[in-house]
């Protein structure tokens, strides 16, 4: 596989989360608003939503649930500290056409109690002060991050930013207008993730992020395009330039049976998995988790596949809401790919006591980690 097809390979992935979102959020599933700006440009996508199978798009909303659950706890739990000195800091690695960013602006990240299709904004929990407002960063290859901010610039009415043009060509800033509901502003740093880690982190750290304060980094099938030596230079380089960080991954798991195998070679056929790729590599629960605490988070990693987080992260309502969008009659395999696919957060011991939090079990966790239903290290 050549470097060139490689990129094109891997910029095309950009646009296969966005199929499998817009067609979840097209059915009902959850709100985003944002979404159909990038359909403009999806037109290398390898599949339309429309064809998109129920098991993808429930799949994928648990996916958005347990992401926005943790990037929600983040928030609250900063803002809780009431120090107006830290700031909340959110990186976003391999952000792709994500709108994390604009919903939570807007309140409307699924919420842990309401109706994802119908909620008003959410002005219940407590907004961060001006002080310690929200610092936004996202990362990904060149070509995602010019074609993100060219959408974003061309529909300033749609998600109520403006964009100014950094010092490059894929180095940007999305600064919202000052009647949403959280005051933050976006970094959009274009950087290949398969190399120079610390390139990026010095990158970062220029654009304001950060060592003092804690920050949640959020990696969403990401780390799985990437050559395993890379995945753990990348994510060695996170604790060692910020100490207060956690971290939270959503990435498939092979393991070794026969779907786990078939899995494998489709990816292989599309171009984005080889040998070395840390798909191939990192394939169980354990061995994600172990690669987080031998590259530096050495406070509570806990993690489960996405089967057990649908049954305990997912709240109830949200499963409801899931079922209320779209009968699903294919359960037996949507639950064996569920169980090939986990939700890991990490944290380091200096993470000010949001380690803790973050990575709590049982009844005490504010993501809602089961005990009997993941692994804690």
């Amino acid at each position: 596989m050549d470097s060139h097809a490689s990129d094109d390979a891997i910029v095309l992935t950009a646009n296969d989360a966005w199929s499998a979102k817009f067609a979840a959020v097209d059915k009902g599933y959850y709100w985003d608003a944002f979404l159909p700006a990038f359909a403009t440009v999806s037109h290398g996508n390898r599949q339309s939503h429309r064809h998109v199978q129920p098991i993808i798009k429930r799949g994928t909303h648990a996916r958005v649930c347990c992401m926005d659950r943790a990037v929600t706890s983040f928030v609250e739990l900063v803002v809780a500290r009431r120090d107006p000195h830290s700031p909340i800091q959110v990186v976003v690695l391999g952000c792709g056409k994500d709108t994390t960013f604009f919903r939570h602006q807007e309140g409307r990240l699924t919420s842990v109690g309401g109706d994802e299709k119908n909620a008003a904004p959410n002005t219940n929990s407590e907004a961060p002060s001006s002080s310690n407002k929200v610092h936004w960063f996202e990362v990904d290859h060149p070509a995602v991050i010019q074609e993100k901010a060219s959408i974003i610039r061309a529909n300033p009415s749609l998600f109520n930013s403006s964009v100014e043009k950094r010092t490059s060509n894929c180095h940007f800033r999305i600064k919202p207008d000052i009647y949403t509901s959280y005051e933050s502003e976006c970094t959009l740093l274009g950087h290949d993730l398969r190399n120079d880690p610390e390139g990026l982190m010095l990158a970062l750290a220029s654009n304001g992020l950060r060592a003092d304060a804690p920050v949640l980094f959020l990696l969403e099938c990401v780390l799985m395009y990437l050559p395993e030596i890379a995945t753990k230079s990348l994510i060695a380089a996170l604790p060692r330039h910020f100490p207060q960080a956690c971290l939270c991954l959503y990435e498939p798991i092979l393991g070794s049976d026969p779907f786990g195998r078939v899995m494998e070679q489709n990816l292989r056929h599309a171009n984005v998995a080889q040998n070395d790729s840390c798909l191939v590599q990192t394939r169980t629960l354990a061995q994600q988790m172990q690669k987080l605490r031998s590259a530096g988070f050495n406070g509570n990693v806990v993690g489960c596949d996405m089967w057990a987080a649908y049954e305990s992260i997912v709240t109830a309502t949200q499963r409801a809401q899931a079922n209320r969008s779209e009968f699903l009659d294919e359960l037996e395999e949507w639950i064996l790919i569920m169980r090939h696919y986990c939700f890991v957060v990490a944290c380091t011991n200096a993470a000010s006591g949001l380690g803790e939090q973050l990575g709590a079990v049982g009844p005490q966790s504010v993501l809602g980690f089961a005990t009997g239903k993941c692994e804690l290290m």
